[in-house]
């Protein structure tokens, strides 16, 4: 049989493309693209920031936002959860739709120094996939449940951008990241249960990352990366998360708000996707 034959029928199997798709070629990035993203960007820890990023898959920016900035950002998000009751175990989750009524949150997420991070990482154009608002209560510590136990998302390689906007002290409610772990392939995920693991199962990767500082913080991680919340009698966190990818496991397009709408760039457009109708 023709060698290069029996190659095309293995790639050709729907579990090869998928693997050497996402593993070869969209997780792979363009160095020809990191450079021109590094040479747009003027802030000095721009690149120490990026490679800190590509290795260990987790940067902290300690009060990123300017206090103006910061007290809109939660002024809106006030409004917005202030019409959402708590759940079973007292967390208010805001989906996509309450983004447009903020203007503040939407000059977030196509802040071009956070972006350009996001960027050089994927190493190819991004687009914003989705966001949410989430704040939780203090609770007595439950056990592990959903995203407060370690995991992955389940769609390969992502980005996101976490944004404190309430203080968030390192034993309170905070995120943990196990730095390096997003580089692992974690082979086939079919269900959540396939991204879950155990407290005992990631020892071996070492100490996390504690993802706290005061409000207007900025944490970005690589989804793919071993990640879990904490939930304790530690102050409310109230938190905004934007989600990037380079095309892939793109959700319904969030609207944004008009004010920034009209003063987007044709660059950021297509980033947010404003002018596609999904």
């Amino acid at each position: 049989m023709n060698p290069m034959a029996s190659l095309a029928r293995w790639f050709d199997f729907p579990g090869i493309r998928h693997h050497v798709y996402y593993r070869h070629i969209y997780a792979r990035p363009r160095w020809g693209f990191r450079n021109k993203v590094t040479k747009s960007v003027a802030r000095s820890d721009f690149q120490e920031l990026a490679l800190r990023l590509d290795a260990q898959g987790v940067v902290i920016l300690p009060s990123y936002f300017s206090t103006e900035s910061l007290r809109a950002m939660q002024g809106d998000f006030e409004r917005s959860a202030s019409t959402i009751a708590p759940d079973e175990v007292a967390q208010q989750f805001l989906d996509r739709s309450y983004l447009s009524a903020s203007a503040p949150l939407c000059d977030a997420a196509i802040d071009p120094f956070l972006t350009a991070l996001v960027k050089y990482h994927f190493g190819k154009p991004i687009y914003l996939s989705d966001n949410n608002g989430l704040r939780i209560e203090p609770v007595a510590e439950l056990e592990d449940y959903d995203t407060h136990q370690w995991h992955h998302d389940a769609k390969r390689k992502q980005v996101k951008v976490l944004i404190l906007l309430t203080d968030v002290q390192e034993d309170g409610q905070r995120m943990d990241y196990l730095p390096g772990t997003h580089k692992i392939w974690h082979g086939r995920v079919w269900t959540n249960k396939d991204s879950e693991f155990t407290s005992e199962s990631v020892r071996k990767y070492g100490e996390p990352v504690h993802c706290a500082g005061p409000a207007g913080t900025v944490v970005i991680f690589d989804t793919n990366g071993l990640h879990r919340g904490n939930r304790n009698l530690g102050a409310r966190r109230d938190v905004w998360f934007f989600h990037y990818s380079a095309g892939r496991q793109l959700a319904p397009r969030a609207d944004l708000h008009p004010d920034v709408v009209r003063t987007m760039t044709a660059e950021t457009r297509r980033m947010a996707r404003v002018d596609r109708t999904a």
